[in-house]
């Protein structure tokens, strides 16, 4: 199943830290769209798994561990209504890392 762990929109002031995400499957760990003023830090992406039927043939990895864009449209930004082109602004991404066992 494909799905994103944690998405956050339309907002400021999220910090998400100290913190595992496990076993995303073919999709963003984690999403920020049209954020301001957060931070990530001290995040471990564990054991994703890459969904093969995406990428035929291509054994590398495949997910995105974060996502950070504008709040521009359904393709770009799903879930991020509205659609107003809100950008993302200092937002800060230190210490994340991926592992798999």
């Amino acid at each position: 199943m494909n799905c994103n762990v944690m998405h956050f929109a339309h907002a400021r002031n999220i910090t998400v830290a100290n913190t595992t995400i496990k076993n995303c499957s073919a999709s963003h760990a984690l999403i920020l769209d049209a954020l301001k003023d957060s931070t990530v830090s001290d995040v471990t992406f564990k054991d994703d798994v890459a969904d093969p039927s995406l990428h035929p043939g291509d054994t590398r990895f495949a997910n995105e561990a974060v996502h950070i864009d504008a709040a521009t449209g359904n393709d770009a930004a799903p879930g991020a209504e509205p659609f107003d082109n809100t950008n993302s602004q200092n937002v800060t991404v230190t210490v994340a890392r991926s592992t798999t066992s």
